[in-house]
């Protein structure tokens, strides 16, 4: 990747630094001003005013995207940056609450939770200040606010990138139906194993549909039987194209 670095006119409290890259190229940015870097992707611009005056929550985000850079492409970071200098707006950042959070997502899409959610959860691993108890709790554990979230508390948990489109109480909800139904007979065992398969395994149900016989390969051993399966490929509409590629699923 080539990279260019472009920073405006530097002012008195320019706050440059050298920062290595994922493709391991050292640039340099300004951490309270604006940096456009310009790779083979395009242009990324990072604007850092969001962070001065500095404030103790100010300062803990800033820290977390100092070594994102290491780590995580540049369209990646510029948009986390984006959303947290939109969370910032007008204020002094000592500390970012809760409803800070519900307050920011009235004013942007579900799909950008993701971004701000992996530097504030970032920071409480790290056990920097600056964020408020009742936060930190959220991202410990968004499943215990289900109760109270029908608005923003809601589009939180279901926009979590890691958990998915189902909440733990929902999912415990589907995993205990299934179980109920099967005990009383409602459901025989035949629907029962093909829902948890879906539940176990993640795939879509075209996916199964489209198995063979010979996806399913069993391994003999002296003492442990092992299986794995093929599925094809989700993008594979036409049953009438050959088959280019197939998952593996290993299972004891």
């Amino acid at each position: 990747m080539t990279l260019n670095t472009s920073k405006s006119k530097e002012p008195l409290n320019s706050n440059i630094e050298e920062v290595l890259l994922l493709d391991k190229s050292v640039v340099e940015i300004d951490f309270s001003g604006k940096t456009i870097l310009s790779s083979d992707m395009g242009d990324h611009t990072f604007d850092f005013s969001w962070t001065m005056p500095h404030g103790t929550a100010k300062k803990s985000l800033l820290t977390c995207l100092r070594k994102m850079f290491r780590t995580h492409s540049l369209s990646y970071i510029q948009n986390c940056n984006r959303y947290i200098g939109h969370l910032f707006k007008g204020q002094e950042g000592e500390s970012v609450t809760l409803n800070d959070i519900q307050m920011w997502t009235d004013n942007h899409r579900p799909s950008a939770w993701p971004f701000l959610q992996a530097v504030l959860s970032r920071c409480q691993k790290l056990g920097l200040p600056g964020l408020d108890v009742e936060l930190i709790a959220f991202l410990k554990s968004p499943e215990k606010f289900e109760e109270k979230g029908k608005g923003a508390y809601f589009a939180l948990i279901v926009n979590d990138p890691k958990r998915g489109a189902f909440t733990e109480q929902e999912l415990r909800n589907i995993r205990e139906g299934v179980n109920r139904a099967y005990e009383s007979g409602d459901l025989d065992t035949y629907y029962w194993a093909l829902i948890w398969l879906l539940i176990g395994t993640g795939v879509r149900p075209v996916q199964i549909a489209r198995m063979k016989v010979k996806d399913v390969i069993i391994h003999l051993g002296q003492k442990v039987k092992k299986s794995h399966w093929q599925f094809p490929w989700p993008r594979e509409r036409n049953p009438q194209i050959k088959e280019s590629g197939r998952e593996k699923l290993h299972l004891c």
